[in-house]
């Protein structure tokens, strides 16, 4: 018999989606590379922050398993200068369409709150505790979260991008001051808001769930 899934942590925790939050705003930053620049440094953040916020330690090779993703280190070095050169272009023209800009920041908030909520569930779940199990955890992850067209989290996403002026500043001041009463009045929007997701979230988790089965035993869940 496969293991159910266990009930998500649904409720919104700062802790949990503040490094997601802020690698989503890159885009408004309206400095070519820059941008890019912060939106890694955030991203690779985000497991560490998320284990340490419930009290988890992740080996140096589980983070790299979920900071790398898919590719290798030797596909990662050879194209990093297509990927740099495509961010150049890239970050240019949005300079010029800023309205692409939040577009763009909106989905990235989006996509970093699923990560970071599966990420939370992944640790819960006992995933990440080995690097072959992380392995298959981050695979998982990852062919869920290509399978999310639409989300109702992008409404709320928008919603933050449109009171996110001057990102700069408040980057920094929420770096130094985790009490900015600018993210704090970000963080009762969310915690308020958050709730209506719990049964979206809930289906996010089980899917996650059915995957990293499916990864972890093929010939069983074949049986059924």
């Amino acid at each position: 018999m496969q293991p159910q899934p266990l009930t998500p942590r649904t409720a919104f925790d700062w802790k949990i989606y503040a490094q997601a939050t802020f690698a989503g705003l890159s885009p408004l930053i309206p400095v070519p590379i820059l941008d890019w620049i912060v939106e890694e440094y955030f991203r690779r953040r985000m497991p560490q922050a998320i284990a340490h916020a419930r009290g988890y330690g992740l080996s140096r090779e589980v983070v790299g398993v979920l900071n790398r993703g898919g590719e290798s280190c030797l596909a990662s070095c050879l194209v990093f200068p297509l990927r740099l050169l495509v961010e150049i272009l890239k970050s240019l023209s949005r300079k010029l369409l800023y309205v692409l800009s939040i577009k763009e920041a909106s989905d990235r908030i989006s996509y970093y709150w699923h990560q970071a909520f599966l990420m939370d569930y992944m640790l819960m779940a006992g995933h990440l505790g080995e690097v072959e199990s992380a392995v298959a955890a981050r695979q998982a992850m990852d062919r869920v979260l290509r399978r999310i067209q639409t989300s109702p989290l992008e409404q709320l996403a928008g919603q933050v991008v449109e009171s996110s002026g001057q990102i700069l500043r408040r980057l920094r001041r929420a770096r130094q001051n985790p009490d900015d009463p600018a993210m704090q009045n970000q963080r009762r929007l969310l915690t308020q808001r958050w709730s209506e997701f719990s049964d979206y979230l809930t289906q996010v988790a089980v899917d996650y769930h059915r995957t990293y089965l499916e990864i972890r035993t093929p010939e069983a869940t074949e049986e059924n």
